[in-house]
């Protein structure tokens, strides 16, 4: 170890100080020399997960794929089902990140997993002044006159949750009415298609000191977010669906979830009840944290 020390430095008053300065950098320089062991690198968390693959517990031969692009927006999901293709959702956005399209294409297959049918959608959103979905139009690309079949009006209230959805049939002006009641941030109550031979009414409950790690994502790429209410604050517990008609069809929804060090879900358990009896479906989440 070479020091340099100028003549200034070594003058009476200052030499004192100056050896206590070279013995204390001495002995920095020997301590990772002392025999102790080396301590472990302590790294930060990632901040920020996105979801990168999403399947079935059941069969992982189910499951999606998620590609990202600029800002970690979402620009396609490709799903697959006994190792092949079944399904692309494209998303394209403009040039104020807002999404404006999502072209849906699924593929059915028959009981030899082959390909046999399926259908195409595209859904075209268009946004009021505060950035929030005003309407959004369906098309339907598959049968044989495609085009426009639904056009959906949607209200929001002063916090920017949907509350309400105009939807109405092109070909026939037939309107369906679903609205949407708040909580916390969640949303506690739908009423679905009011009025009609379909309606049904869902009721959810929370855990309110779960944080839904996921509430972007959802409302970013889930159809049921996008088509339907506002995605939650927080992580959901039970779901509870009334319907009116089809009453033989009611029955509940009950949500555990397993969460890796970030808050974010790795595993959800859905396990349904109703008069056709019971049934569990279990999901997988892998992340690219980052």
């Amino acid at each position: 170890m070479y020091f340099h020390i100028n003549k200034f430095l070594l003058s009476t008053a200052s030499r004192p100080i100056i050896w206590c300065l070279v013995l204390l950098s001495f002995l920095t320089g020997c301590e990772q020399g002392d025999g102790s062991e080396p301590k472990e690198e302590v790294r930060p968390l990632a901040s920020f997960c996105r979801v990168a693959k999403l399947y079935d517990l059941n069969d992982t031969t189910q499951y999606t794929l998620y590609q990202y692009g600029y800002q970690n927006r979402v620009l396609q999901a490709k799903g697959y089902y006994k190792g092949k293709e079944k399904s692309t959702i494209t998303y394209e956005y403009n040039n104020l990140g807002q999404l404006i399209t999502v072209d849906v294409r699924e593929r059915n297959f028959d009981f030899a997993q082959e390909y046999n049918g399926g259908y195409h959608q595209v859904y075209t959103f268009e946004y009021n002044s505060q950035g929030q979905v005003a309407k959004y139009v369906t098309s339907d690309l598959q049968n044989n006159n495609p085009g426009p079949i639904f056009e959906t009006i949607c209200t929001y209230d002063s916090e920017g949750n949907r509350i309400k959805t105009t939807t109405t049939v092109l070909a026939t002006a037939l309107t369906a009415v679903s609205y949407f009641t708040y909580e916390n941030g969640n949303c506690v109550k739908a009423i679905i298609n009011e009025g009609q031979e379909s309606e049904r009414t869902n009721l959810y409950e929370f855990d309110l000191t779960k944080e839904n790690k996921l509430q972007a994502f959802e409302q970013a790429s889930n159809l049921s977010n996008l088509l339907g209410p506002t995605a939650n604050k927080n992580m959901l517990l039970l779901e509870t669906r009334s319907y009116k008609v089809y009453t033989a069809t009611s029955g509940t929804f009950e949500f555990f979830q397993e969460y890796n060090d970030q808050g974010y879900p790795t595993k959800q358990i859905f396990t349904r009840t109703s008069s056709y009896g019971q049934g569990t479906t279990s999901r997988l989440f892998e992340y690219d944290c980052l």
